[in-house]
């Protein structure tokens, strides 16, 4: 009897400490904003729960209509006639009909590649990739647009451009759709390339860049000569030092790889201005 009453004891202090430390201190970003809950990909990848592929209209849609998200984050390729194109991966067959990668393909082939569906994905309906454009035309129609996070695949480049010049014609491509659309207070880009950051600001110093890389003391000091935003960091991967000094330099800060209810709190308690998460529920349950 005293043996199980000390398991039942053991059992019940772990779950009172795992409740403990999944509480959530602070909800407000440290600029004393509320944080924006920004859907990966648009609802996540693909999970039991989730069979719609990432960075589909369906996906995107799904996230900002459906959840009412406060934005989502795209994964943004360079086709080949310099069209900007949504996927996520380098080589289209790991998850559509097509082969290659986006940047030797035009844009009118590319939007009739399908993406593949299985037992687990897209089963009961045909997803195609789509361009960035018809997504943001869309969100444009909104009162209040979404926030759209653009993540530069600016190291796809399997086109024969020299990367340079094709660095610029994606940065081009970019600049002139936020312009189109004047959007520089909703879209925000995303990138760890300082060639490309470099033609942004050149080509329009308003648009919200958030960089990607690594941190570093002395990759701070070179960022200070961009007109940056942001800094986004995978959670759990960086340091209260750390924050402290982008924050310090007067950047927002966005945390990614977010999923499990321990990582959301987690992210949260750090007071980022924006959340990447596959899971828009459980942070909007977290933060209300």
């Amino acid at each position: 009897m005293k043996v199980r009453l000390y398991l039942y004891c053991v059992v019940l202090s772990g779950l009172l400490c795992a409740a403990a430390c999944s509480k959530v201190e602070r909800s407000l970003a440290a600029s004393g904003t509320p944080i924006a809950i920004i859907g990966h990909g648009g609802m996540g990848f693909i999970t039991v729960e989730n069979n719609i592929p990432p960075n589909s209209m369906a996906s995107l849609r799904r996230a900002i209509e459906g959840y009412n998200a406060d934005g989502v984050e795209v994964d943004v390729q360079l086709s080949a006639d310099s069209v900007l194109m949504l996927f996520h991966d380098q080589s289209l067959l790991t998850s559509s009909n097509c082969v290659g990668c986006v940047a030797e393909q035009g844009a009118e082939a590319l939007e009739n590649c399908r993406y593949r569906n299985d037992i687990a994905a897209n089963v009961f309906s045909s997803e195609r990739l789509i361009r960035l454009e018809d997504f943001v035309r869309r969100m444009a129609q909104r009162q209040v647009p979404p926030k759209i996070i653009l993540d530069a695949k600016t190291f796809f480049n399997c086109s024969q451009s020299p990367v340079e010049a094709y660095l610029g014609r994606f940065a081009r491509a970019t600049a002139d759709l936020i312009r189109q659309y004047e959007a520089e207070e909703w879209i925000f880009v995303e990138s760890a390339d300082l060639f490309f950051i470099q033609q942004l600001n050149r080509l329009n110093a308003q648009i919200k860049i958030i960089f990607a890389g690594s941190w570093s003391r002395s990759q701070q000091e070179e960022l200070l000569s961009y007109s940056i935003y942001g800094w986004s960091f995978q959670e759990g991967r960086v340091t209260e030092e750390q924050l402290a000094q982008v924050r310090a330099a007067g950047w927002r800060v966005a945390l990614w790889n977010v999923l499990t209810r321990k990582e959301l709190v987690d992210a949260v308690n750090q007071q980022p201005e924006l959340i990447y998460t596959d899971n828009i529920p459980l942070l909007q349950e977290i933060l209300r």
